[in-house]
């Protein structure tokens, strides 16, 4: 039977989520939401207190929203992402675009989300891990939805634009790492394979063709 006080819902109780920050509030009438505790505190939701149905819809969107936010928080608490990224994750999850946009909005506003700190910190890492190509850094970052210019400033920032001898630098320490793998086979084969797996990792063109004709070198090195 649904619990009404003079043709008005009627909350039953209010006790802690497990997720820090929210509230679970149940009616009597079975209806449940998880909320922030300010909007909670906002609201003065205690047990007793009388709803409209227009204030148990717009509790509804709220907890919505909290359920949105949430998600998004522990998405970013597993690893940093883009704008795009978490866009897409949260849209897997069903959660509706109108949310989605919001959350991510919020999220950029109060600095959880930078697609320029992510782009130079992911610059930073691929080129500390010292076998990465620009090409393939440039592929990752569109891949995760950041503007092109903000890669290009991320290279830059990150000394990524540098002369040739850098990324052959990088290139040769990627093939030192992979050449192994290619003994006992033909010298015409171990070239294709090389210079594929040097593409795949983003080194131009120029800078491939001299690792591979180093290729006696590292398998000697």
């Amino acid at each position: 039977m649904v619990a009404i006080r003079d043709g008005m819902p009627v909350v039953l109780s209010v006790k802690a989520s497990r997720t820090p920050g929210l509230r679970v509030v149940l009616l009597e009438d079975g209806r449940r939401f998880r909320l922030p505790a300010e909007v909670v505190h906002r609201w003065r939701l205690e047990p007793g207190s009388s709803l409209t149905q227009e204030q148990v819809e717009a509790l509804g969107g709220e907890a919505m929203r909290a359920h949105a936010q949430d998600a998004a928080l522990r998405l970013l608490a597993v690893r940093a992402r883009s704008a795009a990224e978490l866009t897409e994750r949260l849209r897997r999850r069903g959660i509706d675009d109108s949310l989605v946009r919001a959350v991510v909005a919020d999220l950029r506003a109060r600095g959880y989300l930078d697609d320029e700190s992510f782009a130079l910190e992911w610059v930073r890492h691929r080129l500390e891990q010292g076998t990465w190509g620009i090409e393939r850094i440039r592929w990752e970052l569109r891949g995760k939805g950041i503007p092109p210019d903000l890669v290009e400033r991320a290279i830059r920032a990150q000394g990524g634009n540098d002369p040739s001898a850098e990324e052959e630098r990088r290139a040769r320490a990627a093939a030192l790492r992979q050449i192994g793998r290619y003994a006992g086979l033909a010298p015409p084969v171990r070239r294709r394979r090389l210079a594929a797996f040097l593409q795949r990792r983003g080194f131009s063109p120029g800078t491939i063709a001299r690792i591979v004709r180093a290729g006696r070198d590292l398998s000697d090195a």
